[in-house]
C-alpha cells in the first residue's frame, strides 16, 4: 500500500484536507446555521481526524509489515483468546486478522450462542476444529449445538469432552447435526464417569451407527471411563489410520467388540489400545486371528494379568515395525509367576509379530520406586517388540519384588524360541544399594541367561553395577577349574556409565573379567568403557588382555 494513500477511501491526504476545509468554508458562509448543520459538521470532522489518525499509523514499524507476513501472526498465537486480543491492537491489524478465515475455525460450544456465532461469521468456508463440553462440565444447549448444522460439511476435527452427560449429549449432537462429515478426520472421545445420572438414562443404545457419514475419517481417539460404552460395532470407519482406545468400564471388557471393530478397518495403521479393567475372551473362537496388513505401529497395555496378553494373539500384524505389550499392575503382594506371558503364549506373540529373527535383545529394569521392566527384541529387519510390566510395590518388600521380577523376565528370555539367534545382547538395570542377598541372586540369573546365549557380537552393560553380572565368569576358573562353565564368545563389551562403589573395585572386576575370558581362550575383541571417572591407569591395565580397549571420559548421561 501507497504510504500516502488513504486507507479505504482512495483520497490522499492532501486530497482529504482540502475537501473538509471545503466544507468548513460553506459552512461559514451560510447566512443560516441550524443545530443538525453543526452536527453533521462535527461528524465529518471526527471522521476525518480518525482518517488522519489511521493513516499516520500507516507510518508505524508494525504497520509496514507486508500484508501475507501479517495475516500469518495469528497463526501463531497459542490460543484463541490471543487471537481475540491481537485483533485488538489497531484496525490495521483487525481488518488483516478478521480476512484470515482459517484463523477463527477453532470452536468450543460451551463458551455460548455468541461465541459460536461470532467465529462461524469469521471462519466464512475454512474447515472447523469443533470442541464439545471441553470448558466445563455444564451441558451445551441443543441451540449451540444447532448452530453447526449448515456447516458439518466443513468440519475437519470433532472431539467430545463431557465429565457427566457423557453418550447422551453425543446422541444429542448427532440428532441435531446428522451430517454429513465428508471432511472429518479426527474424532476424539474423552469422557469421565456418568457421576450423577441415573444409570438408565445413559444405557439407552444408539438406534443407528454413530457418524456413518464420516466415511473419510482417518484418526479416532476414544477415551471412556464411562459406566456405560456404546459397543464399537456402532462404529464403521473403513478409512481408518489410527486408532487410540482406551477403556475403564464396570465390570470385564468385552474384547470380541474390539476384533469385529478391527476387522472392519482394513487401511490401519496404527493402533493403540488400553484396558483398565479385566478382559473377558467371551465368544471368541481359540483359532480367530485379525489380520491388519497396513499397520505399522501396535501399542496394548492391559491391567490385568490373565488374560490381557492374550489380546495379542488375536490380531496379526504382518506389517509391524514396532510392537509394544504392556501391563501395568498394582501389586501390594508378593510378585508371583505369571506376571509374563507363558511360554505358549510368547511364542505364539513372536510368530504373528515378527518375520525375520531375533538378532538383539534389551533389558532395561528399574527398582528404584515403581519397579518397571522392559524387555525389548529386534529382529535383522528393524522390526521391535516391547514387553513391559509396571508394578507397584506399596506394602511389599521391594528387595523380594526385584527378585521375583528378575527371575520371571529372565525365563520369559529363555522361552524365547529364536535365543539362539541373538547376537547382540543391552542390559540397563538401575536399582537402589542391594543387600547381599539380591545381588548373588542378580548374579544367579545373570549366569543363566548367558549360558543360554549364542556367540555375541556385542554385550552392553548400562547403567549397572558390573559385579553381579561379571560374577559367574569371574568364578568358573576359580570354583571349577578342570570344566570351566563355557560362555558364549562375545567379541565386544561395552561398559556404559557404570554404578560402582570405588575405581578400584570397579577397575578389579573389569581385570578380572579380560583374565578370564583371555585364559578361557575367548578373550575379548574389543572392551570399551564411557565412564565419568576412572584411574588414568586402567587401559594399560587392559591392554594385556583384550584385544583393543577403549576408554572415553564422559559426564553422565541424562537421560531427560
Amino acid at each position: 500500500m501507497d504510504a500516502r494513500t488513504y486507507p479505504g477511501k482512495g483520497l490522499s491526504i492532501l486530497q482529504l484536507a482540502f475537501a473538509l476545509n471545503e466544507e468548513l468554508k460553506r459552512t461559514a458562509s451560510s447566512p443560516f446555521i441550524t443545530l443538525d448543520q453543526i452536527s453533521q459538521l462535527d461528524n465529518d470532522i471526527s471522521a476525518a481526524l480518525t482518517t488522519i489518525r489511521e493513516w499516520r499509523n500507516t507510518f508505524s514499524h508494525i504497520n509496514r509489515l507486508p500484508f501475507d507476513i501479517l495475516s500469518l501472526i495469528p497463526i501463531h498465537l497459542p490460543s484463541q483468546k490471543d487471537r481475540f486480543r491481537a485483533s485488538f491492537v489497531c484496525r490495521h491489524w483487525r481488518r488483516t486478522f478478521l480476512q484470515r478465515a482459517e484463523s477463527w475455525s477453532e470452536l468450543d460450544l460451551s463458551k455460548g450462542e455468541d461465541y459460536v456465532k461470532t467465529l462461524l461469521e469469521r471462519a466464512k468456508g475454512s474447515q472447523l476444529v469443533v470442541n464439545v463440553g471441553w470448558s466445563g462440565h455444564q451441558e451445551v444447549p441443543t441451540s449451540t449445538m444447532s448452530l453447526l448444522s449448515p456447516h458439518t460439511n466443513q468440519i475437519r476435527d470433532l472431539g467430545f469432552g463431557f465429565a457427566y452427560h457423557g453418550w447422551a449429549d453425543i446422541q444429542r449432537f448427532i440428532d441435531n447435526n446428522p451430517g454429513p462429515f465428508p471432511l472429518l478426520d479426527t474424532l476424539t472421545f474423552d469422557l469421565a464417569t456418568q457421576g450423577h445420572l441415573g444409570i438408565s438414562e445413559v444405557m439407552v443404545p444408539p438406534s443407528t451407527r454413530l457418524f456413518s457419514t464420516a466415511v473419510n475419517l482417518k484418526n479416532f481417539r476414544f477415551y471412556t471411563t464411562s459406566a456405560w460404552t456404546p459397543p464399537l460395532s456402532h462404529f464403521v470407519f473403513p478409512n481408518l489410520v489410527v486408532f487410540d482406545f482406551t477403556v475403564r468400564p464396570w465390570g470385564p471388557f468385552c474384547a470380541l467388540q474390539l476384533l469385529d471393530f478391527l476387522e472392519t478397518s482394513p487401511m490401519l495403521q496404527r493402533l493403540k489400545i488400553n484396558v483398565m479393567e479385566s478382559t473377558s475372551l467371551h465368544g471368541i473362537p481359540q483359532e480367530r486371528v485379525v489380520v491388519l496388513p497396513n499397520v505399522k505401529d501396535i501399542d496394548v497395555t492391559v491391567t490385568y494379568i490373565d488374560p490381557g496378553y492374550e489380546i495379542a494373539t488375536y490380531i496379526s500384524c504382518p506389517s509391524v515395525a514396532s510392537m509394544v505389550l504392556t501391563i501395568n499392575e498394582g501389586i501390594d503382594t508378593m510378585i508371583s509367576e505369571g506376571i509374563f506371558p507363558t511360554p505358549d503364549l510368547w511364542n505364539a506373540i513372536i510368530r504373528q509379530y515378527t518375520r525375520s529373527p531375533v538378532e538383539e535383545l534389551t533389558l532395561s529394569l528399574n527398582t528404584i520406586g515403581i519397579i518397571t521392566c522392559t524387555l525389548t527384541l529386534r529382529t535383522s529387519d528393524a522390526t521391535v517388540i516391547e514387553l513391559c510390566l509396571v508394578v507397584r510395590t506399596h506394602g511389599t518388600d521391594s528387595n523380594e519384588a526385584h527378585r521375583e521380577v528378575f527371575t520371571e523376565v529372565t525365563n520369559t528370555i529363555l522361552d524365547h524360541p529364536q535365543l539362539a539367534n541373538v547376537k547382540r545382547v543391552s542390559i540397563c538395570h538401575n536399582y537402589d544399594c542391594l543387600d547381599t542377598t539380591p545381588t548373588t541372586h542378580i548374579s544367579n540369573e545373570a549366569g543363566r541367561l548367558f549360558k543360554s546365549l549364542g556367540p555375541l557380537d556385542e554385550l552392553t552393560i548400562y547403567r549397572c553395577d558390573v559385579q553381579p553380572y561379571s560374577r559367574f565368569f569371574l568364578s568358573t576358573l576359580e570354583d571349577h577349574p578342570e570344566e570351566p562353565t563355557v560362555f558364549p564368545p562375545i567379541k565386544k563389551l561395552t561398559i556404559l556409565h557404570p554404578t560402582f562403589q570405588s575405581n578400584e573395585a570397579f577397575t578389579a572386576t573389569v581385570l578380572g573379567l579380560a583374565r578370564s575370558r583371555n585364559a578361557l581362550g575367548v578373550p575379548f575383541e574389543c572392551l570399551m568403557v564411557r565412564a565419568e571417572r576412572l584411574p588414568g591407569e586402567f587401559e594399560e591395565e587392559l591392554r594385556p588382555w583384550v584385544g583393543n580397549v577403549e576408554y572415553c571420559y564422559e559426564g553422565l548421561y541424562d537421560e531427560s
